[in-house]
């Protein structure tokens, strides 16, 4: 009996030795609220954060970027507002990213090829672009000619008409001359 008493004793004794002290509880009493506070400050700027992101989708009335936007953008051809609308959506849309980098790293790659290589666009796509500018020139020379028979001022601003679209198919042809 001796030795069991004396063996609690000394089991006794160790515990008491390694139990903490009241300044060290006190100490570990802290750590742990400052843990808690932290955390629960972490969660609140979570919170916020999450709730800014929502707000800033429910304004983010574009949608997804076309194919045509997403070029004017990198191409910078964009206006200023409209630039800022497309890189708000950019913010919150990892799709929409992802087409605007690969967009840019075809850019910068044709940028790269420049006039050293033979790079042209397809015949079959430049005669396809000129058929379509004898087409919608015809149809408006027919146009013209109706308005001027109906109308007794004549056909004003058909040849303009005509020049903004050989300008579009020339910039068609040249963008994808750089880009093909």
């Amino acid at each position: 009996m001796d030795n069991i008493s004396r063996s609690h004793s000394e089991h006794t004794l160790r515990m008491g030795q390694l139990a903490p002290t009241a300044s060290k509880r006190e100490k570990l009493r802290a750590r742990v609220r400052d843990f808690s506070r932290e955390r629960d400050e972490g969660r609140a700027h979570d919170k916020a954060r999450e709730k800014a992101k929502l707000r800033a989708r429910r304004f983010d009335t574009i949608g997804h970027l076309g194919p045509e936007a997403i070029v004017a953008f990198v191409d910078e051809e964009m206006e200023g507002k409209a630039a800022h609308r497309v890189r708000v959506h950019l913010v919150h849309c990892e799709e929409c990213r992802e087409e605007v980098r690969s967009q840019r790293g075809a850019s910068q790659w044709v940028q790269q090829c420049s006039g050293s290589d033979d790079i042209r666009a397809p015949r079959d796509l430049l005669a396809k672009l000129a058929k379509i500018a004898t087409t919608c020139s015809r149809e408006e020379n027919q146009a013209g000619e109706r308005a001027e028979q109906s109308s007794p001022r004549g056909a004003y601003g058909t040849e303009q008409d005509i020049f903004d679209k050989l300008e579009m198919i020339m910039r068609a042809i040249k963008h994808n001359q750089r880009s093909s």
